[in-house]
């Protein structure tokens, strides 16, 4: 008779039971008190770093958490029992993307906000016909990644500049580029394993390749916007192509059993063509005065670092 693997949970060894039947039957009684008691406010629904990685944002069933990487300190906090489960950064500004995780009366997961975290206030709202899966931020754009259309919004106005029909996306999958010269990004295509290479700026689409053969798993652009990473949902296989030129470059065979990849990330300056990618920066650049709801005309560099 063939067995059916069980699902494992890895547990701090300072929590492990001592191996005898009462500790054993007392850990099970308190697992099944707790899990009728319904999951946990701590647990994990989202992390994501930056544009630059020198922060990493937490949402979780209680809020959220923003922390610097170096050193690595605790740089805002918001715990006020609503879950969060799509958070995005605007470098290391005051201006992040919200997603509820939908789970309290009066939230839902169809509306973004645009929240200053020094001014704790509400920027704006948009609500969409379903859910908000992924939100992708540059100086220049936001794209909010539906589960079938990827809308695109100049960020200085929040005005919805394209909107493209994707392929179904449950997983939410679709890049931005953290050059605001450039604005590339990249969607799931129409066709299984195809990724759409595509200008927000210029509002056009540049490319399409065909990265696998079977459905999508995991999308990564380098931070010019020169390179993709991609995986398939059977995780075996990793490749990465050239943009917006679509030539693959390299193949990265991770193993033979499937597993989920859930991030891909390339290393700042990664190596192209054997010299370092470069990223334009821009001096910080006021803001148009036509924003919506108070949107601080000057964004600051940095969070408050506590």
């Amino acid at each position: 008779m063939r067995r059916t693997p069980l699902a494992c949970r890895s547990v701090p060894l300072a929590h492990l039971p001592n191996p005898t039947p009462l500790h054993t039957l007392a850990t099970t009684r308190h697992t099944q008190a707790a899990a009728a008691a319904g999951p946990s406010t701590d647990e994990l629904l989202t992390a994501r770093f930056n544009q630059d990685h020198s922060c990493l944002a937490v949402g979780t069933r209680r809020g959220y958490q923003i922390f610097a990487c170096e050193p690595f300190t605790s740089c805002h906090a918001s715990t006020d029992g609503a879950g969060i489960a799509v958070l995005e950064m605007l470098h290391s500004s005051s201006l992040v993307a919200l997603v509820s995780a939908g789970e309290r009366p009066g939230d839902s997961p169809r509306r973004l906000r645009l929240w200053n975290t020094r001014s704790n206030a509400s920027i704006c709202d948009l609500n969409f016909s379903t859910a908000v899966l992924a939100v992708r931020m540059n100086k220049a754009r936001l794209l909010a990644v539906l589960e079938a259309k990827l809308h695109i919004f100049e960020l200085s106005t929040m005005k919805l500049m394209h909107t493209l029909e994707t392929t179904p996306n449950p997983r939410g999958l679709g890049e931005l580029c953290a050059d605001a010269e450039t604005c590339h990004c990249v969607v799931p295509a129409a066709q299984q394993g195809q990724v759409l290479y595509f200008d927000s700026l210029q509002l056009h689409a540049l490319n399409t390749v065909q990265a696998h053969k079977g459905p999508l798993g995991c999308l990564c652009l380098s931070s010019a916007g020169h390179l993709l990473a991609t995986a398939s949902e059977k995780g075996t296989v990793i490749r990465v192509h050239s943009f917006p030129q679509g030539a693959l470059l390299h193949t990265f065979r991770r193993g033979s059993l499937p597993a989920t990849i859930c991030s891909l990330s390339f290393s700042p300056g990664v190596l192209l063509g054997g010299k370092r990618e470069q990223v334009r920066r821009s001096p910080t650049r006021p803001l148009p005065r036509h924003l919506p709801r108070h949107l601080p005309r000057h964004l600051p560099r940095h969070l408050p670092c506590h």
